[in-house]
């Protein structure tokens, strides 16, 4: 039967299950029952195994904000969790973390899209690739390999200090070469050098099942 809280005017009738939370609530933070976190947010956080900045979750402070960071503020995206991987074993386990679980995923290197696509859309994994920032240049071949996580403008300098290199791509310095050079990549060059996706020889992806594959041109 519901307890009957005296001390207001009216009384107010509350369940049993109310004044236990309430008890509860009331107790030191270090005697709260903490629900069990979902499995692919168990799964990520053994992947980041305590590493900082790896991770995020919708109850983290400042997650929109410091982590989700939608490009259109009019098109609002909620993913279940924002990965930043170091390297493409990371990328592998986050995806088979998400594949194991039903959770869809996205890749996202610049997130320069008006329609916020590269933010997983509501309930996904985002995998930002900011951190991969790998830059190596063989100067006998100029082919240059570097990471998904690069934007136009940085690579740009890298390019240029490495030989004095060039290749063609779009003129907005934010926009990441992930999504850039898979989908073309025109830009003022174009006419001449073709677009970024035609100087592409060979990438490494990952595959849904979590396999780390390359692929040549």
């Amino acid at each position: 039967m519901p307890l009957i809280i005296y001390r207001s005017n009216p009384p107010i009738s509350l369940p049993l299950s109310t004044l236990r939370d309430l008890v509860q609530f009331n107790q030191p933070p270090s005697t709260w029952e903490t629900p069990p976190a979902p499995p692919s947010r168990r799964c990520l956080n053994a992947v980041c195994a305590g590493r900082a900045n790896c991770v995020a979750f919708p109850s983290d402070p400042l997650y929109q904000a410091s982590w989700v960071k939608p490009y259109n503020l009019g098109v609002p995206v909620k993913p279940v969790a924002v990965f930043r991987p170091n390297n493409a074993s990371d990328v592998s386990a986050a995806v088979i973390c998400a594949s194991t679980n039903g959770v869809t995923v996205q890749a996202k290197s610049g997130g320069h899209s008006y329609a916020n696509f590269g933010l997983a859309g509501d309930g996904g994994l985002m995998i930002d690739l900011q951190y991969l920032q790998d830059f190596s240049m063989d100067t006998s071949s100029w082919q240059a390999t570097f990471g998904a996580g690069h934007r136009l403008g940085d690579l740009d300098k890298k390019l240029h200090a490495n030989g004095n290199r060039a290749m063609a791509h779009g003129t907005c310095p934010g926009v990441g070469i992930g999504g850039h050079a898979t989908i073309g990549g025109i830009g003022p060059s174009s006419r001449m050098w073709g677009t970024a996706l035609d100087h592409v020889l060979e990438v490494e992806v990952v595959t849904a099942d979590g396999k780390i594959q390359p692929l040549a041109s």
